[in-house]
């Protein structure tokens, strides 16, 4: 578990992720939220069923996990197969604010699609 204060400097790093991404082909856009469940943040896109408003669907987008052993943040990206897998590219980092800008770039398609 992280302490008050990490999870403050979580927050703020993650910021920019929180961010509305939308698109001119998109009518209704959605948010994107985090949880963190241990030493694991996922961050997900909620919006709206397409077939039924009241319905909210939430997509996985990524998923950083600190091993403190190690002092190291891992990223996973969800692949068709709905499990998390190790993002090859850039698969760890010592800080979490690289990893959150290579989600951010998206060059492989990965994340946002």
């Amino acid at each position: 578990m992280f302490d008050e204060l990490t999870l403050k400097r979580i927050e703020r790093i993650l910021a920019p992720l929180l961010q509305p991404r939308t698109r001119p082909h998109v009518k209704v856009g959605g948010t994107v939220a985090y949880r963190v469940t241990g030493q694991s943040i996922e961050v997900y896109s909620c919006r709206p069923a397409w077939d039924d408003p009241d319905e909210i669907i939430e997509l996985p987008i990524a998923k950083f996990r600190y091993v403190r052993t190690r002092d190291t943040w891992y990223l996973y990206w969800n692949r068709a197969d709905e499990r998390w897998h190790g993002y090859q590219p850039m698969p760890e980092a010592d800080r979490l604010d690289p990893l959150v800008q290579e989600v951010l770039d998206d060059p492989y398609g990965c994340f946002w699609g």
